[in-house]
């Protein structure tokens, strides 16, 4: 990944996690949350925010942590990940 490559996605986790932190959750538990979103994702049976929400739910989170923008914000992290990133699961 290029400097630039990289200065967006470190632009996009920090807004991602800002959103997080707006929703009162603090630096682990976001980093959770986006995990856990990264596995039910890897795993095939939610694809969107509303599902993914649901599932979230089932596992103990708020509800409606997250919307459709952090939805996609997690997608694009997802989709750019660089190798050893701690926010997202490997």
């Amino acid at each position: 990944m290029h400097g630039c490559e990289k200065d967006r996605y470190d632009s996009v986790a920090g807004v991602l996690l800002q959103r997080l932190f707006l929703k009162k959750l603090n630096l682990i538990e976001a980093r959770r949350l986006i995990r856990d979103v990264c596995n039910i994702i890897r795993d095939g049976e939610h694809v969107f925010s509303e599902s993914i929400n649901g599932k979230l739910l089932c596992l103990g989170w708020k509800n409606q942590l997250v919307d459709r923008f952090s939805f996609e914000l997690i997608l694009y992290l997802i989709e750019n990940k660089l190798d050893g990133d701690v926010i997202l699961c490997h």
